[in-house]
């Protein structure tokens, strides 16, 4: 009895403790989505598949160019389920089908096929496919085989493999195709090749059964291009160079065409009668649906709704339709030019899903404006015309508007008296903002910072971005911040108008989205580089410099240009090539009332570019210098100028390495360079106050490393006030510290804050779709076994990192590309945006919430001490009056 009892206790005592254990590994529960939001995305649709079975079971299959397959609710647009393949052209997708699995091909040498659950998105299956010698193939799938074609002339290589298993592997046959030449376009649909040439011929061949179809078609002009239609069968939509298009549909060997209108979608689907072509128009909201079953060419009743929906214009998608004979109803599934995925019901939009939003080039965070009542406090103080009479009129009006809008939101009528967001004010701690993201389509969007709704979105459709370093950007500026009443902010963004390389600027108010100084403005030069002056006008605009090509310097707006006439000496820009690594550094002269701008210097690098960090423009330093153990100060070497470039060389006998240069880009000097051999990109940099971080990959180790730098002027400070790269020649003391870090960087930043008072942490993203907060402590390049300073670790070459140093706790963000940080008004606070395949907002406090009371504070509990200590103190000075009096009697 006494042995079960104790196995008894030690089972309890064993539970107990496991709970407590699990319990401590978690966050509360009560902060879990207080601060931060999620919002998950699968990118641009490349594939889709409509799959209904009743309203539990209905889904649709997509597959993205973000290298993404998923199942996504038909009735919500939500994700039942998401699977996220490999990063670059390792998980390009080429081909898609479903079945009784969802099937893809991907990659790029070696290719793999896998196999996907329907319910659960459970891999059922994989193979893979040996490199091939040629970059030429084509692929296509069939209900059975996958089938690798590749076009010659007159000929056809095909390699038949079985989709489940792979077998039988490079079984290569040649078939021949005399109706094949140079000038043919060709389409590869459900194991179908269907070809069409100049003259008007369209063939088409199965590869499964290699039955061979021969057709011509009326055609009075050239053949541009064949597309896929939505359709059971091998189908193909042809192009002409004047417009016209039209349908072609394989069934049963022969082939069958049909006319279709330029605003008007197509899909085919499966009837008793035979492959019915299903047509749908759009215009204005409106849209029309008809059918026609081809074999007998009968139409089919013709059905016409009306839904006023605000559709993007530029939809090339088609739809399909899953009803069954005669009844016309289908579901839309359409892709847009603003990468927007809409799925209609009977013309009625039932969701949007933005998936723009997974290939972000911009984001910045801006503050939003006060409320009503404290502009016109602002404006009352601000406004000292109309004398005293006057101040007291605005006195009044704006206490009789704060009397107004307290009794409307106590009565819960402020949504009824303005129907715009009227909570989009700025708080009392600067934690309320909109967050600005421009995509890869040229879509701008406006987001709350608080729960990531969309306020406004705009797509520009005449514009394409700027490219470097193997990815698109585009430059955003904020010219003139929401702080200035009664003046709105402005945001200013460059791009290259298509077609041309002419410069286009758009400028807008970030708050509203509202177009500013006549929305796009295009101009007939290429601008090479841009300088945002740190100077307002008399209207708190900083003025845009645009250097072009031929060294002339435009402002905009243009009556901004007096302000860098008025400092142009103070002024100096770089160029950077990134192709051959030449840095060009110039600056900026007057005549007869223009810039021009000269160039100053250059440095030749001799090799390409992989990375660039210079500082951020709204970080603050708080401290100067750094005290020592013998109470002596070492004084930072803070260079604003500083920027930190890394390139990559191939080298005979290293095989790769990296090389970092710390360049002044006004005075062109080199401050400092490392070289890394067998290194390899990618680059991750970080430059801020007087210290640099990056990482490369090591080659012969097989791990990713981080070096810091620390860079000083020593124990004497040469200019407490300014810094001159023109006259400080001082070279820096620099030291330097390399780490080994556990995981592959995606991306990297550090926090900032308003004053630069608390402690930097550097924010990495890792490839497992987590983001780390790495202390600044942890990187410092002091740590030494042999040096004991006061706030120093030894030295461990690993960084380990604990579990309540990541950001993200359970997320998980595939294929993070990005880190964005902003100060709020806290001190203490920063506040943080990770985009990639997924978007998480969240804040950090690196040196804990100093300036804020905690949540779980004790308010009763501090008012009833405080009660307490007052009224026992004026009993007290009761009593003590009391006793003095008698005594004085005594």
């Amino acid at each position: 009895m006494s042995i079960e009892l104790t196995i008894m206790n030690f089972c309890v005592k064993f539970i107990f403790f496991s709970i407590l254990i699990c319990g401590s590994l978690a966050l509360y529960e009560d902060q879990v989505g207080k601060f931060d939001w999620k919002k998950s995305y699968v990118g641009r649709v490349k594939y889709s598949h409509i799959n209904s079975n009743g309203r539990d079971s209905s889904k649709l299959f997509v597959a993205t160019e973000n290298g993404v397959v998923a199942a996504l609710n038909l009735h919500d647009g939500s994700i039942k389920w998401r699977r996220v393949l490999e990063l670059a052209e390792y998980g390009v997708i080429h081909a898609f089908s479903v079945g009784s699995e969802v099937v893809t091909l991907s990659g790029s040498g070696p290719y793999l096929l896998r196999g996907w659950n329907l319910n659960s998105g459970i891999l059922s299956y994989e193979w893979n496919i040996p490199v091939s010698e040629h970059s030429d193939i084509k692929w296509t799938m069939d209900e059975n085989n996958l089938y690798q074609v590749r076009f010659l002339q007159n000929l056809l290589e095909v390699t038949s493999y079985n989709i489940k298993t792979g077998n039988p592997a490079g079984f290569t046959s040649t078939i021949s195709a005399p109706w094949l030449d140079a000038s043919s376009k060709c389409l590869l649909d459900e194991g179908t090749i269907i070809c069409i040439s100049e003259n008007g011929i369209v063939t088409s061949r199965c590869l499964s059964s290699n039955a061979l179809s021969s057709a011509k078609i009326p055609l009075s002009e050239k053949p541009l291009a064949l597309t896929p239609i939505p359709s059971p069968y091998p189908s193909a939509l042809m192009t002409t160079d004047s417009g016209k298009r039209m349908a072609v549909v394989v069934s049963e060997g022969s082939l069958l065409f049909l006319e279709i209108p330029m605003n008007a979608a197509a899909a085919v689907r499966k009837s008793s009668a035979g492959p019915i072509l299903i047509q749908a128009s759009f215009s204005d909201g409106d849209y029309e649906l008809s059918g026609m079953i081809l074999s007998s060419k009968h139409s089919l009743q013709e059905k016409k709704k009306t839904d006023r929906a605000q559709l993007p214009e530029g939809l090339f998608s088609s739809f399909e339709c899953i009803s069954d004979d005669p009844n016309l109803s289908c579901y839309f599934t359409l892709v847009g030019e603003d990468d927007s995925l809409i799925l209609l019901n009977q013309g009625k939009v039932s969701w949007v899903r933005e998936e723009a939003l997974a290939n972000i080039v911009a984001v910045e965070m801006i503050d939003l404006p006060v409320s009503d009542e404290e502009a016109a406090i602002e404006k009352e103080f601000a406004n000292k015309e109309g004398g005293i009479v006057g101040m007291l009129y605005r006195r009044i009006h704006s206490q009789c508007l704060q009397i107004v809008n307290a009794v409307i939101s106590i009565l819960g009528l402020k949504e009824h008296r303005n129907q715009s967001r009227e909570d989009l004010v700025k708080d009392q701690f600067g934690l309320h903002k909109l967050i600005i993201i421009v995509t890869k389509v040229a879509k701008i969007y406006g987001i709350e910072n608080v729960d990531g709704d969309i306020i406004w979105q705009h797509h520009l459709k005449d514009v394409k971005l700027f490219s470097a370093l193997e990815s698109p950007y585009v430059p955003l500026f904020v010219q003139r911040t929401s702080r200035h009443l009664p003046y709105p902010a402005i945001c200013t963004l460059l791009f290259e108008q298509k077609g041309t390389e002419n410069t286009a600027l758009y400028a807008f108010n970030p708050i509203s989205g509202q177009a500013l100084f006549g929305g796009l403005n295009v101009y007939n030069f290429h601008v090479k580089q841009t300088l945002l002056l740190p100077k307002e006008n008399d209207e708190f605009i900083k003025s845009l410099l645009l250097i072009t090509d031929d060294d002339k310097v435009e402002a905009f707006p243009p009556e901004t240009i007096q302000e860098a006439l008025d400092f142009h000496q103070d002024l100096f820009v770089y160029t950077s090539d990134v192709e051959t690594g030449d840095l060009n550094g110039f600056s900026l002269v007057k005549s007869n009332q223009k810039l021009h701008a000269i160039r100053v210097w250059n440095v030749q690098l001799n090799a390409p570019v992989t990375s660039i960090a210079q500082k951020n423009k709204a970080e603050r330093v708080h401290s100067q210098g750094r005290v020592l153990a013998d109470r002596s100060v070492l004084y930072k070497y803070i260079n604003p100028h500083l920027v930190a470039v890394a390139t990559h060389t191939i080298d005979p006998v290293h095989k790769n390495m990296i090389t970092v240069y710390l360049i002044d880009t006004v005075s062109g000097a080199v401050i400092f360079n490392a070289a890394h051999k067998r290194a390899m990109p990618p680059v991750h940099m970080v430059n801020s106050e007087n210290w640099i971080v990056y990482s490369y990959f090591n080659d012969k180790a097989r791990r990713t490393e981080m070096i810091s730098l620390d860079l000083y002027e020593g124990k004497s400070m040469r200019n407490s006030t300014e810094f001159s790269s023109l006259t400080y020649l001082v070279e820096p003391i620099i030291e330097r510290q390399a780490y080994i870090f556990p995981h592959n960087i995606m991306a990297m930043k550090e926090t900032i804050t308003e004053k630069g008072i608390t402690n930097k942490h550097i924010l990495v993203g890792v490839s497992t779709g987590s983001v780390v907060e790495i202390p600044w402590a942890l990187l410092d390049p002091h740590r030494s076994n042999d040096v004991r300073e006061e706030g120093v670790l030894p030295y461990t070459p690993d960084l380990t990192l604990p579990q309540e140093a990541t950001l993200t706790y359970n997320h998980s963000l595939p294929h993070i590309t990005g880190i964005h940080t902003s100060p709020a008004g806290l001190e203490s606070t920063s506040l943080v945006l990770v985009y990639g395949l997924d978007l998480f907002y969240t804040r950090v406090a690196p040196s804990k919430t100093f300036d804020v009371l905690k949540d779980d504070f004790e308010y009763w509990l501090i008012t009833a001490v405080l009660t307490g200590l007052i009224s026992a103190a004026y009993i007290t000075k009761k009593l003590a009056s009391h006793k003095a009096l008698k005594q004085a009697w005594k």
